[in-house]
């Protein structure tokens, strides 16, 4: 997929689902956007994956923050990523929700209290795709 074009790789979802859905009227999409984890470096296209007799707790773990001092609110060093979210584990949508905890969380003053990985407006995957935009 990462080789083709993204005029290509959108014809071709289209034929796809025009096929699957038995609709010759599926329109074609406005745009396209691919991703290229394969080529990436230093994950070549990984995902994570829970290990047997890992559990929630361990997932929760991964996703402390570390600090330089142990007296500082603000972190030194944050983590977010598909592999950090409990409820969206190895998801896009983990992903994004952990990235934009991580983000508020670096953007909050100093004085702020320590905040989890809170998503209550996007509780459900159904209602924040919804709200996604591509554009």
């Amino acid at each position: 997929m990462e080789t083709l074009s993204m005029d290509e790789v959108a014809l071709t979802c289209t034929k796809i689902l025009r096929k699957f859905l038995n609709d010759p009227f599926v329109p074609e999409p406005q745009k396209c956007i691919c991703t290229s984890w394969k080529k990436q470096p230093y994950t070549r296209g990984s995902y994570t994956a829970i290990a047997v007799g890992a559990s929630q707790s361990d997932i929760e773990s991964l996703a402390q923050p570390l600090f330089k001092n142990v007296h500082d609110k603000k972190p030194a060093l944050l983590f977010a990523g598909e592999h950090t979210h409990s409820s969206f584990y190895s998801t896009v949508h983990g992903a994004y929700l952990s990235g934009q905890s991580a983000a508020r969380r670096l953007l909050a003053s100093d004085d702020a209290p320590e905040n989890a990985l809170d998503c209550p407006s996007t509780a459900d995957l159904n209602t924040w795709i919804q709200g996604v935009q591509l554009g």
